[in-house]
């Protein structure tokens, strides 16, 4: 069941998209397992904060309110919910969490540049208010999950220079706010579902393993495709991709800044 204690003015789930107690699969979860601090220290735990982290200010240090003093890399909203997670190039090692799909009201999550390994868990799915989630240049496997499909507000989801594999599922095209896909050097093959192609002229970009010797993907919609993408990807100045985003907002809003 979803936690008493998260925001109540995200969008409902139907009972088949609810996370349920499998998601906890070695125990029954603990009241402050269900919390926010709770969910955020698994993410700490199974990616070794104590040892591999960069930086980990307020992290393990058995305060339960992860906004005041604020940890790490952690913004809350107005409300004092945690909406926006940016812990980019801190070295963090080891796998996501399932738990991580619990946090109803997390909009924003960048993991890039990382240790990550194992597979993205379907479970984030769940997290229905999601906006943009960074997860390239880790090692990460497995595909991409299909659950990703239920997050209506996604508007970006970037996968690139991973070590993922399978094909790419149609139910992605059901994140109907989509405009930022990119997963070139991965190990996926097949073709651009139809239904991300038929939306293809929303996307600002849509990239792709789909020319040159390395073409795994058939895309014809997609708005680029990296000619050598074997890690080291020989790509032109004016079409590499951007990293136009700014990951940390520059005070305590209550809502995404609007510049960004």
């Amino acid at each position: 069941d979803i936690p008493s204690n998260l925001p109540t003015d995200t969008p409902s789930m139907s009972p088949s998209q609810s996370p349920s107690i499998s998601l906890f699969p070695s125990e029954s979860p603990t009241a402050y397992d269900e919390t926010e601090e709770g969910i955020l220290m698994k993410l700490y735990a199974a990616t070794n904060g104590d040892t591999s982290w960069t930086t980990k200010t307020n992290w393990g240090n058995g305060l339960n309110n992860v906004c005041l003093p604020r940890w790490y890399g952690v913004w809350c909203n107005s409300s004092g919910k945690v909406y926006w997670v940016d812990l980019s190039s801190n070295s963090l090692q080891g796998s996501l969490p399932s738990e991580l799909g619990l946090l109803q009201g997390l909009q924003r999550i960048y993991l890039e540049t990382n240790g990550l390994t194992g597979s993205i868990p379907t479970e984030l799915g769940h997290a229905v208010s999601m906006t943009y989630i960074h997860l390239y240049e880790n090692a990460l496997t497995g595909e991409i999950p299909s659950e990703l499909g239920n997050l209506k507000s996604l508007i970006a989801l970037r996968l690139y220079d991973n070590y993922l594999t399978g094909t790419i599922a149609s139910e992605l095209g059901e994140a109907t706010a989509l405009r930022d896909f990119r997963l070139y050097q991965n190990e996926i093959t097949g073709s651009m579902p139809t239904e991300m192609c038929t939306k293809s002229p929303s996307f600002s970009y849509l990239q792709a393993d789909c020319a040159g010797i390395s073409s795994e993907i058939d895309c014809g919609c997609c708005t680029w495709c990296c000619t050598y993408c074997d890690k080291t990807p020989s790509m032109s100045p004016s079409m590499l991709p951007s990293s136009e985003h700014t990951n940390q907002p520059s005070s305590f809003p209550s809502d995404i800044p609007s510049n960004l």
